[in-house]
């Protein structure tokens, strides 16, 4: 389905389960940073940045539960089990506040800092469904930041619906300075739909 020559990692800020889903044999061939700890220098790492709902949490940890939906068990607050995930607010204390003495945020801080890494090791990058919202100003300054410590990505190829309405393009353009950016105005209605022309932006890159 993918060429591991051109893909190194996957980013992704939804916490649904379609990727897995679409993908067949998904343990065989992705991990969870952070989460999975064995075999990972034969897969691919998939950043679920704002969690995932089968990443289980509870008052000391969080593991994974599968590629079901985590069922939320709720006793007490000290006492509890549910999905780990980042709500879609504007303040997301989980990434934004230096808690280091609460497990859950200094989770989320090493993860965003490990797909900080691996983006230093990236020339090109697809974008597919993400515009960079106001509310997702944390992926902003990743992506620049990275962009700078590696000293620029060479190629964005970025997926979108035409829309002269948005300013989406313009917006990054500005986090990704002079690299080449191709767009595609047709986006990605639905990944899992769209496999084959998504290898071909791959390709591309």
């Amino acid at each position: 389905m993918y060429d591991e020559d051109l893909l190194r990692c996957i980013i992704s800020y939804n916490y649904e389960l379609s990727v897995e889903k679409a993908i067949e044999g998904f343990d065989d061939k992705f991990y969870y940073p952070l989460i999975d700890k064995n075999s990972r220098k034969e897969r691919i790492p998939f950043f679920k940045l704002h969690g995932s709902l089968n990443w289980k949490e509870d008052q000391s940890r969080i593991t994974r539960d599968d590629n079901t939906v985590v069922s939320m068990e709720y006793r007490s607050s000290d006492d509890y089990i549910q999905p780990s995930i980042i709500a879609p607010t504007l303040f997301k204390q989980e990434i934004n506040i230096d808690f280091q003495r609460d497990y859950r945020a200094r989770f989320y801080k090493n993860l965003w800092h490990e797909c900080w890494r691996h983006l230093q090791e990236t020339d090109s990058i697809i974008i597919a469904g993400f515009s960079f919202p106001a509310t997702d100003w944390h992926a902003q300054v990743l992506f620049e930041s990275a962009g700078r410590k590696r000293g620029g990505f060479k190629k964005i190829i970025y997926c979108h619906k035409d829309d002269s309405k948005n300013d989406d393009s313009k917006k990054v353009r500005s986090i990704f300075g002079d690299a080449d950016l191709i767009e595609e105005s047709e986006g990605l209605e639905s990944l899992s739909k769209n496999i084959d022309k998504f290898l071909e932006f791959m390709k591309k890159a």
